[in-house]
Protein backbone atom coordinates (compact mmCIF):
# COMPACT_ATOMS: atom_id res chain seq x y z
CA UNK A 1 0.00 0.00 0.00
CA UNK A 2 1.45 3.27 -1.37
CA UNK A 3 1.56 6.03 1.69
CA UNK A 4 -1.39 8.13 -0.46
CA UNK A 5 -3.45 4.98 -0.09
CA UNK A 6 -2.44 4.74 3.76
CA UNK A 7 -4.06 8.34 3.75
CA UNK A 8 -7.11 7.52 1.66
CA UNK A 9 -8.11 4.42 4.01
CA UNK A 10 -7.27 6.94 7.28
CA UNK A 11 -9.89 9.09 5.66
CA UNK A 12 -12.16 6.37 4.35
CA UNK A 13 -12.60 5.24 7.74
CA UNK A 14 -12.84 8.58 9.63
CA UNK A 15 -15.41 9.53 7.39
CA UNK A 16 -17.18 5.98 8.05
CA UNK A 17 -17.10 6.63 11.72
CA UNK A 18 -18.51 10.17 11.41
CA UNK A 19 -21.15 9.21 9.19
CA UNK A 20 -22.70 6.15 11.66
CA UNK A 21 -21.89 8.53 14.45
CA UNK A 22 -24.87 10.91 12.95
CA UNK A 23 -26.53 7.96 12.05
CA UNK A 24 -26.61 6.69 15.58
CA UNK A 25 -26.99 10.08 17.12
CA UNK A 26 -30.33 10.30 15.15
CA UNK A 27 -31.77 6.82 15.35
CA UNK A 28 -30.05 5.20 18.62
CA UNK A 29 -32.81 2.55 19.55
CA UNK A 30 -31.76 0.90 15.87
CA UNK A 31 -29.50 -2.20 16.14
CA UNK A 32 -26.73 -2.61 14.21
CA UNK A 33 -24.76 -5.55 12.15
CA UNK A 34 -22.28 -6.63 13.79
CA UNK A 35 -19.98 -6.74 10.60
CA UNK A 36 -21.08 -3.20 10.07
CA UNK A 37 -18.78 -0.77 9.15
CA UNK A 38 -15.93 -3.81 7.99
CA UNK A 39 -13.27 -2.18 5.39
CA UNK A 40 -11.78 -4.83 3.72
CA UNK A 41 -8.33 -4.68 1.17
CA UNK A 42 -7.47 -7.64 -1.03
CA UNK A 43 -4.22 -7.65 -3.07
CA UNK A 44 -4.13 -9.94 -6.35
CA UNK A 45 -3.80 -13.53 -6.20
CA UNK A 46 -0.27 -15.15 -7.78
CA UNK A 47 -2.88 -15.49 -10.97
CA UNK A 48 -3.93 -12.48 -10.85
CA UNK A 49 -0.66 -10.81 -10.09
CA UNK A 50 1.91 -13.10 -10.72
CA UNK A 51 4.33 -10.41 -9.20
CA UNK A 52 2.29 -10.43 -6.35
CA UNK A 53 2.41 -6.22 -6.34
CA UNK A 54 1.11 -4.00 -3.65
CA UNK A 55 -1.35 -2.71 -5.72
CA UNK A 56 -5.19 -3.08 -4.09
CA UNK A 57 -6.75 -5.54 -6.41
CA UNK A 58 -10.44 -5.03 -4.04
CA UNK A 59 -11.72 -2.82 -1.63
CA UNK A 60 -14.88 -3.95 0.11
CA UNK A 61 -17.19 -2.52 2.35
CA UNK A 62 -20.03 -4.05 4.69
CA UNK A 63 -22.99 -1.54 5.44
CA UNK A 64 -26.77 -1.83 5.79
CA UNK A 65 -27.20 1.85 6.62
CA UNK A 66 -24.73 3.26 3.30
CA UNK A 67 -24.42 2.21 -0.09
CA UNK A 68 -26.25 0.46 -2.59
CA UNK A 69 -26.60 -3.32 -0.73
CA UNK A 70 -24.68 -4.37 2.57
CA UNK A 71 -21.65 -5.08 0.30
CA UNK A 72 -20.16 -2.27 -2.09
CA UNK A 73 -17.10 -3.96 -3.39
CA UNK A 74 -14.34 -1.51 -5.68
CA UNK A 75 -12.56 -4.09 -7.90
CA UNK A 76 -9.34 -3.13 -10.05
CA UNK A 77 -10.16 -4.04 -14.06
CA UNK A 78 -12.85 -3.97 -16.52
CA UNK A 79 -15.87 -6.05 -16.09
CA UNK A 80 -19.91 -5.49 -15.93
CA UNK A 81 -20.14 -3.23 -12.97
CA UNK A 82 -23.35 -3.16 -11.06
CA UNK A 83 -24.59 -0.60 -8.54
CA UNK A 84 -23.17 -2.94 -5.60
CA UNK A 85 -19.83 -3.88 -7.65
CA UNK A 86 -17.90 -1.23 -9.69
CA UNK A 87 -15.02 -2.28 -11.98
CA UNK A 88 -12.46 0.80 -11.48
CA UNK A 89 -9.22 1.61 -12.33
CA UNK A 90 -8.13 2.31 -8.73
CA UNK A 91 -10.23 0.99 -6.13
CA UNK A 92 -9.12 2.56 -3.22
CA UNK A 93 -9.46 5.88 -4.64
CA UNK A 94 -13.15 4.89 -5.80
CA UNK A 95 -14.25 3.39 -2.52
CA UNK A 96 -13.02 6.64 -0.50
CA UNK A 97 -15.23 8.25 -3.24
CA UNK A 98 -17.76 6.43 -2.65
CA UNK A 99 -18.13 7.12 0.86
CA UNK A 100 -17.24 11.15 0.87
CA UNK A 101 -20.96 10.78 -1.11
CA UNK A 102 -22.35 8.72 1.98
CA UNK A 103 -20.93 10.99 4.24
CA UNK A 104 -22.56 13.95 2.61
CA UNK A 105 -25.74 11.92 2.24
CA UNK A 106 -25.71 11.27 5.88
CA UNK A 107 -25.28 14.57 7.08
CA UNK A 108 -28.03 16.25 4.74
CA UNK A 109 -30.30 13.79 5.51
CA UNK A 110 -33.65 14.54 8.01
CA UNK A 111 -35.44 10.93 7.78
CA UNK A 112 -37.28 8.89 10.77
CA UNK A 113 -35.80 6.01 11.91
CA UNK A 114 -37.42 2.57 11.20
CA UNK A 115 -36.51 -0.57 12.52
CA UNK A 116 -37.43 -2.10 9.61
CA UNK A 117 -35.50 -0.34 6.99
CA UNK A 118 -32.46 -3.13 8.43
Amino acid sequence: MTPEQCLQLADLRRLLAESYKDYHARCPDVSTRSDEGYVEIHYGSMIQDPQLSTEIAVVRIYSSVFGPSRQSVWERGTGRSSPSHQYVSDPMASALLAVEGWHREQLSRTYECYESDW
